[in-house]
């Protein structure tokens, strides 16, 4: 993701496929009913479809999102909350004082290229509390062209031991069986293909 104007092989229909805002609700209902933040951090919001649900339903947020285009087109209850900056480099101080109940990052990890993925990580943690969780994925797919950091589900969880963060098994499981009873995978089909899984620190 060396080109931060436009990211690789950008085509602006393509973002219907993250779906809307009625999309990302089952997503909502299922981390509501296993974790329930009263804050919610999402590092690579894109238009914060997810955010704005949890903002209607009364708890704090903020999105990351390293592209301005997302930020002129997000949801409008948002937009205050939300922040264009390099996820790849560290967060300013002013973003860090605030900790937040759940970090969600899902779809981004691997576009981390691989010498900055662990400041990646580090912001993630920056943003966290000794009782916070976060929802990851990490794609091992690394077929796709904007995939410049595929992880198998063995090396994504290494590398998330391996900087301080420890997976969250019954959540886990727990996010999966409800996301797919809530019908996530109908809504988002790419939800359950990258590893997605709870840790915490």
């Amino acid at each position: 993701m060396t080109n931060l104007n436009k990211p690789l092989g950008y085509d602006p229909i393509a973002e219907t496929a993250f779906g809307s805002t009625s999309t990302y609700h089952p997503v909502y209902q299922t981390l509501t009913d296993i974790i329930s933040p009263n804050s919610v951090a999402d590092l690579g919001c894109r238009v914060g479809y997810l955010i704005s649900i949890f903002k209607e339903n009364g708890a704090s947020v903020i999105g990351f999102d390293v592209f301005e285009y997302n930020k002129n087109s997000c949801q409008p209850n948002i937009k205050d909350n939300f922040v264009v900056c390099d996820l790849r480099k560290p967060f300013p101080k002013e973003y860090t004082t605030t900790k937040y109940d759940l970090i969600v990052s899902t779809e981004v990890g691997e576009h981390i290229d691989p010498e900055h993925s662990i400041t990646y990580l580090q912001n993630i943690k920056s943003l966290m509390h000794k009782e916070s969780k976060l929802l990851i994925s990490w794609s091992p797919d690394g077929n796709d062209i904007q995939h410049v950091n595929a992880l198998s589900k063995e090396d994504f969880h290494v590398h998330m031991n391996n900087n301080g963060f420890k997976h969250c098994n019954e959540l886990t499981e727990k996010f999966w069986s409800l996301g797919i009873s809530y019908g996530i995978g109908n809504e988002l089909p790419w939800y359950f293909t990258g590893n997605i899984s709870v840790w915490e620190i």
